[in-house]
């Protein structure tokens, strides 16, 4: 479990809880700056337990899903709306995944992130090669089919040693005000062809 100082984790926890209080408004940079270091920290989390490092890959794909991590304290949301009129979804309280595609390896990491302390915990890792899938299922779908609250979108990894890989993709809370990106959107679909492409690679190597 990874924590700051008492004082900064003071200081930290006014600002992010007062700026969660709002579930709709302008976009802060202090908040984004804070938010931001704490997912590089996790992506260092992440290099360490796979045992790699920046030349092992070329670039990380960061997933975030908001986790309640324990009873007592649920999750908080923020419409966070830009300069630029676009909207962008925020929570308090992350379930951060990051995936790694190296030359024959594929690389996954998840972490639980407190913003409101910087507190990194729950942390897992593990890995596959690619030549090692023998099935992708991709599964779009809803807590509830008649009356939907939560969205999800997920990769099901099956290898052949009969285990199989959960890939959380996408949990978005439904709400009027906002409107994410339909079916499958740019980032998600970009992760989902770079693993069939390096598992069809391995199959003609």
């Amino acid at each position: 479990m990874q924590t700051t100082n008492s004082k900064e984790v003071t200081n930290r926890l006014k600002r992010v809880e007062q700026y969660f209080k709002k579930v709709s408004g302008s976009t802060a940079d202090d908040i984004h700056k804070i938010m931001h270091e704490d997912y590089q920290s996790a992506i260092k989390r992440a290099e360490l337990m796979a045992s790699i490092d920046r030349k092992s890959y070329d670039q990380p794909y960061v997933l975030l899903i908001p986790h309640q991590k324990e009873k007592g304290r649920k999750v908080s949301y923020r419409l966070d709306l830009l300069a630029n009129g676009a909207q962008t979804l925020l929570y308090d309280q992350t379930l951060i995944s990051v995936l790694f595609f190296g030359q024959d390896t594929f690389h996954y990491y998840q972490s639980h992130i407190d913003h409101q302390t910087g507190e990194i915990s729950m942390d897992l890792s593990g890995e596959f090669g690619y030549f090692d899938v023998v099935h992708v299922v991709t599964r779009l779908g809803y807590d509830n089919p008649q009356k939907p609250k939560y969205e999800t979108l997920d990769l099901e990894i099956g290898l052949s040693d009969g285990a199989v890989v959960p890939i959380h993709l996408r949990s978005i809370q439904l709400q009027s005000d906002f409107k994410p990106e339909i079916f499958i959107s740019n980032d998600e679909l970009k992760i989902i062809n770079r693993l069939k492409e390096k598992v069809r690679e391995s199959r003609e190597g």
